[in-house]
């Protein structure tokens, strides 16, 4: 591959690194028969987590309530400063 630099003619070249790759190893064998599994374990009863609940509850009420008072906030006028 041709390339024009400053006027002149240089021939680029590219790097080229062949690596060779041993062959895939073989599937394993698959059981035959049946295959006995464990029972997943219990999962607990969730007590005394009314907190948690609280404090997913709280931003989200959070939320609506500032989405709720913005507009009824007093418009500024455009261009000029607040003055306080």
């Amino acid at each position: 591959m041709a390339r024009q630099h400053e006027g002149t003619q240089e021939e680029q070249r590219v790097g080229l690194v062949i690596v060779k790759r041993p062959p895939r190893r073989l599937a394993p064998i698959l059981p035959s028969g049946e295959v006995v599994l464990d029972p997943p374990p219990e999962i607990p009863n969730a007590s005394g987590k009314g907190w948690t609940k609280m404090l997913t509850i709280m931003p989200m009420a959070a939320g609506a309530a500032a989405m709720g008072l913005t507009p009824s906030s007093p418009p500024r006028p455009a261009g000029r400063a607040s003055a306080t």
